[in-house]
């Protein structure tokens, strides 16, 4: 998983005013690893950020990863740009354990 992420920004411009990246991870919980106002001038330091991320063990709670991705990640103070789109990556490894809460999250965050 951390390699492609690491592809992902060596294939981008990471920078202030082009790219920026953000990470989160969930399994029985979620939490924003890297926000994308951390490292927007340096994709070697974001690649090192990204192999210090713990690898976290349990379920695949994917509403959560979601609800955090919206409602941390994805805030101006976190360093979300509203004149730029954001694209979220979202990556899992199985089935989301509780498939109606990911729906919901999905129906009020429709971006």
């Amino acid at each position: 998983m951390r390699n492609f992420i690491k592809d992902v920004i060596d294939n981008s411009d990471i920078s202030f005013y082009d790219t920026n990246v953000a990470v989160t991870t969930y399994g029985n919980d979620a939490t924003a690893d890297i926000l994308l106002k951390d490292h927007t001038d340096s994709s070697t330091l974001l690649k090192q950020a990204v192999d210090n991320i713990a690898y976290g063990m349990g379920t695949t709670r994917t509403h959560l990863g979601l609800y955090v991705t919206y409602n941390t990640t994805f805030i101006a103070s976190n360093g979300d740009r509203s004149i730029h789109p954001n694209v979220c990556l979202f990556v899992t490894d199985g089935t989301s354990v509780d498939r109606t809460a990911t729906k919901v999250i999905r129906m009020f965050h429709p971006r």
